[in-house]
């Protein structure tokens, strides 16, 4: 991990963020898919950051629009080399809410991984016993 997330990533990840999408306020921006934002060379400056090509490349990933701002995220902490991660969810159905089984790490140090294990082993908080009702004399 060359760094770490702080007060100067996260301004660097909004001044990105804001460059990517800068337009007039009369200009309407419209894109086919997402990639073509990000292969635009005058908005995204973190294109071939890495200066290994990694831009160049047709991606396989295909986030729709809900998970498109997790896909930025994660696409800035990669360029970056900020840690990032996410739930391997489910989705709900039939009433039943989502269930995530597992959480995939990225550039992580030592310690957060040590602190998430620590988060998987601890118990769930007991449920709340009821009131008691008071004794009669």
């Amino acid at each position: 991990m060359r760094n770490s997330w702080n007060s100067t990533t996260e301004a660097l990840f909004g001044a990105w963020i804001e460059k990517l999408f800068d337009a007039p306020p009369d200009q309407d921006l419209n894109w086919k898919v997402w990639s073509e934002v990000l292969h635009d060379r005058s908005r995204n400056f973190l294109f071939n950051h890495l200066g290994r090509g990694e831009d160049n490349s047709k991606s396989g990933l295909r986030p729709d629009c809900a998970d498109f701002v997790y896909f930025l995220r994660a696409y800035f902490a990669y360029k970056m080399g900020l840690p990032f991660g996410y739930s391997n969810c489910s989705r709900g159905f039939g009433g039943r809410p989502p269930k995530c089984a597992q959480v995939v790490r990225h550039g992580a140090s030592r310690a957060d991984a040590s602190a998430g294990a620590a988060l998987r082993r601890t118990p769930r908080r007991p449920r709340r016993a009821p009131p008691r009702r008071p004794r009669r004399a």
